[in-house]
This record gives C-alpha cells, structure tokens and sequence, in this order.
C-alpha cells in the first residue's frame, strides 16, 4: 500500500510534511487549502515572523529578504516563477492568498498584504511604477499619491492627472508603500 502525501495547505504544490500550527484566533483559514499540513518552505513563512513584517521575493523555492531600493529594481525587472510580496503594517498573513501565483514571461504577481495577488502585465507594472516614482520624485510625501492632490498641489497639473489616473488601483496603492 502506498501512502499519498497530502499537499500543502498553503501553495497546494509541494507535498505537505509539517503540521500547521496556528492559534484559534488565526483569520486567515479561508486562504488556506484543506488540510493540515504545510511543505517545507510554506511551514517557515509561519514559523519565522520576518515574512509577516518584511518585503520579500520567491523566485524558484528561494526567498530572499528585500529592502525599499531592491524592491523598486525588482518590481521593474521580475524573473520569471517568481512572486514579490510588499508588506503593509507587517502583522498579516497577506501572502497566504498568494503562495498559489508566480509570474510568468508576459505577466508580473505582485502581492500586497493589504491589497493581496495582483496580477497585471509586466509593462502596466513599469508605467504605474514610473508613474508613482515621478510623483513622489514631485511632491516628496506620499500621501498625495494615496489621498490625492490638494488645490494647491495642482501647480504640478500633469503629476495630479497621473495620480488620479491610478489612485485607489491596488497595484498603485502597494507601489506607493515601497516608495
């Protein structure tokens, strides 16, 4: 008789080989496949809190920590099968809802732990990012390019017509975080 390892309940990929542990107060359970059980990789994202208070990119298998400045040049440039997570608040699970996505030759996955995946073209991802850069290159405060533009910040017309060209879009709202 063989025995059929269960899947992961977080990527659903890789074999699951460690129970999961989580409190019964953990919110994040509908993000979750059935099962208990979570594979190697997935069972560190739990266990080590920096995944919940860090920027990270999954390339492969392989996580590696980011800070703002290689965050921006990866956002720009992301290998393939790979999945780039920006933290918020850094006290979720926001990447549970994401371990199932990678990007591909045509398409960037972004994960934001407020905003969750974002899927979007690779060159919608360099036109929102250019976009953002420029305008806080402008008004060096980034609540302009959440809440938008005041009467006086108007001055920079073009700057305030990309703003709220991309404000309150998700991929807009986790690029401005990393700025």
């Amino acid at each position: 008789m063989v025995m059929h390892m269960p899947n992961c309940c977080v990527c659903g990929s890789r074999p699951g080989v460690k129970r999961v542990r989580v409190s019964e107060k953990f919110v994040s359970y509908p993000d979750l496949f059935a099962g208990g059980m979570v594979c190697e990789l997935c069972s560190k994202l739990f266990e080590d809190k920096r995944f919940r208070t860090s920027s990270w990119l999954l390339v492969n298998g392989e996580i590696r920590f980011l800070d703002r400045k290689e965050l921006l040049d990866m956002l720009r440039n992301l290998p393939e099968n790979s999945l780039i997570y920006i933290k918020s608040s850094g006290r979720r699970y926001g990447f549970l809802k994401c371990m199932r996505l990678r990007s591909s030759k045509s398409t960037a996955v972004v994960c934001g732990e407020d905003e969750g995946p974002i899927t979007v073209p690779r060159e919608r991802l360099v036109k929102v990012l250019d976009a953002a850069v420029a305008a806080y290159k402008v008004f060096k405060r980034k609540s302009v390019l959440v809440s938008g533009c005041t009467a006086s910040d108007w001055v920079y017309e073009d700057v305030c017509r990309s703003v709220e060209e991309h404000r309150g879009e998700p991929l807009w709202q986790a690029v401005v975080r990393v700025l």
